[in-house]
């Protein structure tokens, strides 16, 4: 929408005329158009392969740990002097197994894994989006702005020439 708006205004703001606003315009819908249907696509495709659980760096490894070891260091922090040997031991050995059912230590550790992978997912979903977006969206215009740029004078007549059949009917219509 927003850039359905800009276009129209800097459209608008050429002063050309009536024809080539109306063409400029019809040919913004449609590059829009295009960019929504790419931009779709590759977003789908992004959000798919997230459904599949895989990692190829230490980041979910690393969450993991943090997760696990979260409760611990809060209860370390817990004692502001200096903790005796004894204490320190006491902590570790009621943060570990003991005590607790092998279903509620696995249904502890799922909930870190799934913490730590939704984590690591969200960055990367974010990190994708901004891809995307660069790839379809700024290098394609880029390229094109900066061929524009370097092109002489007698080029861009050229590129911007009145067809000769739309010319000779133009002729035609005056007389």
């Amino acid at each position: 929408e927003t850039i359905s708006e800009i276009t129209s205004s800097a459209i608008l703001i050429l002063d050309a005329r009536q024809t080539v606003n109306n063409y400029l315009l019809a040919q913004r819908v449609e590059l829009i158009k295009d960019l929504d249907e790419t931009l779709k696509e590759k977003l789908e495709e992004v959000v798919e392969q997230e459904r599949t659980p895989m990692t190829e760096n230490h980041y979910l490894n690393d969450t993991l740990s943090k997760l696990r070891m979260d409760p611990l260091i809060e209860r370390v922090k817990q004692h502001t002097e200096a903790i005796p040997v004894a204490t320190v031991l006491s902590i570790l050995k009621t943060h570990s197994l003991e005590g607790q059912s092998i279903e509620d230590r696995q249904a502890i550790e799922m909930s870190y894994t799934v913490l730590a992978y939704s984590k690591l997912s969200k960055k990367r979903v974010i990190d994708n989006v901004c891809m995307v977006l660069e790839e379809h969206c700024l290098k394609p215009y880029i390229a094109g702005i900066r061929q524009f740029i370097s092109c002489s004078d007698g080029q861009l007549q050229q590129m911007f020439k009145e067809p000769t059949s739309q010319r000779d009917r133009r002729i035609r219509l005056e007389e």
